[in-house]
Formats: structure tokens, C-alpha cells, sequence
């Protein structure tokens, strides 16, 4: 609005600058939360269960 476009002008103007880097950070937390979710899912937790669980231990109780 400062360099004299109306209100709605203004927005959609706003609109194409910042949609680009607001879904690329989007996207990145969301690619870098799965990998971490399958890290910890595939990694961290069976290191986690054979830390703690003994092997002799009976488990179908």
C-alpha cells in the first residue's frame, strides 16, 4: 500500500512474494519430521527395548 496499490492489490501482491518461502519451510519441518520419526522408529526404540529388556526374560505374559 506504501507504493500506492489498493488494499486488495496489496494483499495479492503479499501473497506472491511470501507463499514460496512460508510452504518451502512447511515442507522441510515436515520431510525433516519423518525422517526423524523413522529414525527413532527404526533405530532408537529396538536399541531402547534391548538396553532395557533382559533375554531371559518371558514376554508372553
Amino acid at each position: 500500500m506504501k507504493e500506492g496499490l489498493s488494499k486488495v492489490d496489496a494483499m495479492r501482491e503479499s501473497i506472491k512474494i511470501r507463499t514460496r518461502p512460508i510452504l518451502m519451510t512447511a515442507f522441510a519441518v515436515a520431510i525433516g519430521g519423518l525422517i526423524v520419526g523413522t529414525f527413532l522408529t527404526l533405530l532408537f526404540i529396538p536399541l531402547i527395548f534391548i538396553w532395557f529388556v533382559k533375554e531371559h526374560e518371558d514376554l508372553t505374559a
